[in-house]
């Protein structure tokens, strides 16, 4: 015979242990509860908080940071192209427009 208390069902022949949602408060059976976790770093991490079965969510991926690829490997005695006279330098005289 179970009697309910909270959401938790009682059953006198097998007692168990209650516990409390730390998200909406109610009472369970403390092994219905889950382990919260979310997206820290890189990794899944347990935020300590434990709930129900109503209030466990599944991760966000959004929160989940982006991986970069690492930088190209630089070449070794890199030299500049060559494109004809420089268009930058002090003696450079734009064309005349007639």
């Amino acid at each position: 015979m179970f009697a309910p208390k909270g959401h938790a069902r009682v059953d006198p022949t097998r007692p168990r242990a209650f516990g409390m949602c730390d998200i909406c408060g109610f009472q369970y059976l403390r092994q219905e509860l889950r382990a919260e976790v979310r997206w820290m770093g890189r990794e899944l991490r347990n935020t300590g908080h434990l709930v129900c079965p109503t209030c466990w969510d599944i991760p966000n991926p959004t929160t989940r940071p982006i991986v970069l690829p690492a930088d190209p490997v630089p070449i070794n005695q890199p030299r500049p192209e060559k494109h004809g006279p420089d268009k930058t330098g002090p003696d450079y005289m734009p064309p005349k427009i007639p």
